[in-house]
């Protein structure tokens, strides 16, 4: 917790860094989960009725 207040720049450093992956990860993925989402929603595929009500 003291690095984190004290302002060490290589730690902030690492930070951004974690940060700037996460986001571009999420970027990534977000469209990716929304299109299969859709399809898996809309278009009929074999055993769905194992998986919808």
């Amino acid at each position: 917790m003291l690095l984190l207040v004290s302002g060490d720049p290589e730690l902030w450093g690492i930070v951004g860094v974690s940060l700037s992956v996460t986001l571009r990860a999420m970027l990534v993925a977000t469209p990716l989960g929304i299109a299969a989402g859709y399809l898996l929603a809309t278009v009929a595929f074999p055993g769905q009725g194992c998986v919808s009500d």
